[in-house]
Order: structure tokens, then C-alpha cells, then sequence
């Protein structure tokens, strides 16, 4: 029951160490590699698919969702306890936590500004 417990508050935490801290904000993650590396690191699950010149459709894959699809299917009890903490932590701290998969048009004149 503990270690049960200590994995949730360690799937908790590894998200908030790791993830943006809100809506937005960057991946702290990505930010610490990047500045190891010297190179720009992105680790998020978003795609860019272009529809014509000038609209694409950008999705974006929030990492409670991965979290829970994982939990799902590991033999391990206590990866779906640190991944619990993990799905708490990707609704309890995001807004747009219900957007599952986000399906935007973006004009390229909007990106520009």
C-alpha cells in the first residue's frame, strides 16, 4: 500500500518537474536538454499537418492522455500507480486538460505576429 502510494506522489512530482507549469509554458524538460545539448529539444507529442498554403491542423497529444493509454497495458502495478500520479497532475494543473486531441486551423499570417 505504500509503495503504492509513494508511486502515485512520484508520478505527481516527475510531472511537475519535467512538465510546463501551466497552460502554455514550456516544457521544463525540453528547456534543461536544450541548454545541455546546445540545441533546441522538443519531446512533445504535437504534430503539424499542412491542409493547403496557407492552414495546417495542429495536434497535440497532452501527456495524461499517453499516461493513461500506458497504464493501460503494463505489467507493472507500480508504473500504473506512478502513472496515476502523472494523470492527476496533467488534469489537475492544465485548463485545457479535457481538450484530448486539439484540432486547430492557423492561418500563417497569424503566426507571423
Amino acid at each position: 500500500m505504500i509503495g503504492y502510494i509513494a508511486s502515485v506522489v512520484a508520478g505527481y512530482w516527475a510531472c511537475v518537474w519535467s512538465c510546463g507549469d501551466g497552460t502554455g509554458a514550456p516544457n521544463k524538460f525540453d528547456t534543461l536538454i536544450s541548454e545541455k545539448l546546445g540545441r533546441k529539444v522538443d519531446t512533445s507529442l504535437q504534430y503539424t499537418f499542412s491542409v493547403d498554403e496557407k492552414h495546417e491542423i495542429i495536434i497535440h497529444l497532452h501527456h495524461w492522455v499517453y499516461l493513461l493509454a500506458a497504464s493501460m497495458f503494463t505489467p507493472s502495478d507500480y508504473f500504473t500507480y506512478f502513472a496515476i500520479g502523472g494523470i492527476i497532475h496533467g488534469v489537475g494543473n492544465y485548463d485545457d486538460w479535457n481538450n484530448v486531441i486539439l484540432f486547430q486551423l492557423k492561418n500563417e499570417d497569424e503566426k507571423k505576429e
